[in-house]
């Protein structure tokens, strides 16, 4: 499927970007890799919130990656969905959901690439996720997130989604819970 282009607010020409429902027999390196990156950036970013001397090793993060790789993306439709997304034919990030409860998605990896921020990539994701969501029955979709993605929270509060508390299944390291962002939105 070849991506479409758009035109954003200044009138020129963007590329859309593809969302590639992952196969695993397939993209198990390529998305073990970026969920690796993921990890090392949100472990870097909660260590500098906590103004922590150093973050987990990536060997640390790798282990984690290891041990829940596989309940984290290898959901299939209706049951959760997980996707590379290209922009210009370059791997630019992430993004998936699971069901973890009947009508209840967790949208998951929202992840976009630094040498591809700024491009509305996250928006489109949210939006694909929500849509996936909601095709699959869901009537509810949950997230959580560390409290330095600021950005992400801004745009998780335009997409809809309100605070809410802590719900089970959740990522969020146990110490940071007070400070950790649980949001929800009705579907």
């Amino acid at each position: 499927m070849t991506p479409t282009p758009d035109r954003n607010r200044m009138g020129t020409t963007v590329a859309q970007p593809l969302f590639r429902l992952v196969d695993l027999s397939v993209d198990r390196d390529a998305l073990f890799r970026l969920t690796v990156e993921y990890m090392v950036w949100v472990t870097q970013g909660i260590a500098d919130y906590e103004k922590a001397a150093d973050a987990p090793s990536v060997a640390s993060v790798e282990r984690y990656v290891a041990a829940s790789f596989d309940s984290m993306c290898s959901k299939r439709p209706p049951d959760g969905a997980f996707y590379l997304v290209e922009l210009g034919g370059a791997l630019a990030g992430m993004c998936g959901l699971r069901q973890i409860a009947p009508g209840v998605a967790e949208l998951k990896r929202i992840y976009v690439r630094p040498s591809h921020r700024g491009r509305r990539l996250g928006e489109a994701m949210l939006q694909r996720l929500i849509d996936d969501a909601c095709a699959f029955g869901c009537e509810k979709a949950v997230l959580d997130s560390a409290p330095f993605m600021q950005a992400a929270h801004r745009l998780y509060a335009a997409a809809g989604f309100t605070d809410c508390p802590a719900y089970p299944g959740s990522e969020a390291p146990q110490r940071l819970l007070g400070v950790w962002r649980f949001m929800e939105r009705r579907l």
